[in-house]
Formats: C-alpha cells, sequence, structure tokens
C-alpha cells in the first residue's frame, strides 16, 4: 500500500464522508457497481454521488480557518478513449455539515473501456496568511477518492457515426462502412469508427432507433454488426503485425481483436484460423455468422 506524506494538514478519515455513486435511468437513481452491462457508445451517463462534509472538523482537521473556500471536484476518464474531463466542480465555504451532491453527464461517444472518476476536495483559491503547516495554495489536494467502472456490452465498444457517404469517398449506395486504424498499439475507440449512411433511409433508421427498434431495425442492426465481427476477423487475420502472443495495451486495437478472436474461436489455433480462411472463405464467413449469433433477437 502506498501512503502519501503531505506538506500541510488534511481531514481525518470521518470528516468527509462520500456516498455510493448511483445512475440515473428514467430520472431514477440505481447504485452504479463496478461495471455496466449493455452500455454503447449510443449511450449516455448520468451519474450522481453526495459528498457529506463536516465542515467546522475539515477546518479544525486543516487548521484552516472558518470560511475558507473549499472545493469539491470530479475529474472522469476513459481508458478506451484516452479521453479525461472535469465533470462537476463546487465551491463551499459555509460552517457546519455540507452535503455536495454531484451530477455528471458523461456523453457516450467520449467513454469506453474503463470509465473512472476521481472525487477530490481541494482548497479553492491561494490563502495568503493561513497558519504554519496548513494548505496555502489553490487547488491543493485535501482528500480524494476514485472508483473504476468497467463498460461493456454485446454492442461494438467504439464510436457510430451516421454520415451522408455522397460527401464522402465511401460508395453512395453503401448502407455502412468500418474505419479501422493500422497502429495495433493505440486505443480502440480513435482506431475504429462504424459509419452509417444517412442516405440509405433502412440503415440509418435502424440506428437512430436502436434504443427502442422494430423487428426489422434489430434485423439490420445485427446483420450489421456481424458484418463488422467479419471485417474485424479478417482484418486481424491478413495483417502480418497480428498474433495472439503479443501483449498489446489494455483497451488496444491489438487487445480488442485478440479478445474477439478467442470468444468466437476459443479451441482454434491462430494459425488454423487463417489457413481456413484463406482455404475456404466463403464457409469462413458463414462461421463468423454462426458464432455472431446473427437474427438471434428476431422474434
Amino acid at each position: 500500500m502506498t501512503l502519501t506524506a503531505f506538506p500541510y494538514r488534511v481531514p481525518n478519515d470521518t470528516t468527509v464522508t462520500p456516498l455510493d455513486w448511483n445512475i440515473l435511468i428514467d430520472d431514477t437513481p440505481l447504485y452504479l457497481g463496478d461495471h455496466i452491462p449493455d452500455w454503447d457508445y449510443n449511450t449516455d451517463l448520468i451519474l450522481t454521488r453526495i459528498i457529506t462534509i463536516d465542515t467546522d472538523q475539515l477546518c479544525s482537521d486543516t487548521g484552516l480557518p472558518p470560511g475558507t473556500n473549499f472545493a469539491v471536484s470530479i475529474v472522469w476518464s476513459a481508458s478506451g478513449s484516452n479521453q479525461r474531463g472535469q465533470g462537476f466542480r463546487k465551491v463551499f465555504s459555509q460552517n457546519g455539515i455540507q452535503n455536495i451532491e454531484a451530477r455528471l453527464l458523461l456523453e457516450g461517444a467520449y467513454l469506453g473501456g474503463t470509465l473512472s472518476l476521481e472525487t477530490m476536495l481541494t482548497l479553492a483559491d491561494d490563502l495568503v496568511d493561513a497558519p504554519p503547516f496548513a494548505a496555502h495554495k489553490g487547488g491543493s489536494l485535501l482528500w480524494s477518492d476514485s472508483v473504476s467502472i468497467r463498460l461493456q456490452g454485446d454492442a461494438p465498444q467504439f464510436p457510430i457515426a451516421i454520415l451522408d457517404f455522397t460527401a464522402t469517398s465511401f460508395p453512395a449506395e453503401a448502407a455502412w462502412y468500418l474505419q479501422i486504424g493500422t497502429n495495433l498499439h493505440a486505443a480502440t475507440m480513435g482506431s475504429l469508427l462504424l459509419c452509417v449512411n444517412e442516405g440509405n433511409k433502412a440503415a440509418s433508421a435502424a440506428f437512430k432507433n436502436a434504443a427502442r427498434p422494430a423487428q426489422v431495425d434489430l434485423a439490420i442492426i445485427s446483420s450489421t454488426y456481424t458484418d463488422v465481427a467479419r471485417t474485424l476477423i479478417e482484418y486481424a487475420l491478413t495483417n502480418a503485425e497480428f498474433d495472439d502472443e503479443t501483449d498489446f495495451p489494455e483497451d488496444s486495437l491489438g487487445a480488442m481483436l485478440q479478445a474477439l478472436i478467442q470468444t468466437r474461436f476459443p479451441d482454434t489455433p491462430l494459425p488454423d484460423l487463417r489457413q481456413h480462411r484463406d482455404n475456404s472463405p466463403a464457409l469462413f464467413s458463414s462461421i463468423i455468422q454462426a458464432s455472431a449469433r446473427i437474427f438471434e433477437e428476431i422474434e
């Protein structure tokens, strides 16, 4: 265990009490836990948490005078996108018990992988006449805690964009196109983009209706995800730099491809898969359809 020695006084363990994180579903707060099943990049997150602070005790513990401006801040980061930002900040200076209710709206397009939420209590402003051994620089960290939430689901873990293909180099009549980066060590979030053709009414409507899809939407989404899986697996098998022994970074393109192939073909060595794909590409495509359970959700 690593202990941090601060050059100034910090609060006791009982002075700041954070409650569990909640996720708002239809305005109802539910316990967040350590993972969110069925999450995808079209799903924004509204997260809430209450932090209770005994301000009188805080000033006593830290040696800071009553009326000092403190700040509660929450910083989020997502390993899949390598994105990071401040989701909440509130400055307070009142005495007594303070119940700080934090609320974050996180756009799904900027998330992926593991979501980390760090809650911090800091000195809000510089304090010119601070007592000895008390924090005096604005931003000095007095207390913090961190939680991690795994974002996972059956949907592809990368962004989806609905575009007008006539304004791109993609075929104007196509339904979708999967952009794949070339760096296997780069983050999956920044390496993949599923482009859906806005001009293809059936395809674009299916993804726009993804939250409450009709049967035809489910069929289109199922066939798209199956084709995405086939494209990714064939990309891996035809890439000379890809193998199943390299230790790719977590949430990288290479790690995602390794996990995808391991999930679809847990008992088949990679060289055998490459040979099978080269010898019988049509049959191999059907095997991927079967492993993806295409149209399984269609009643």
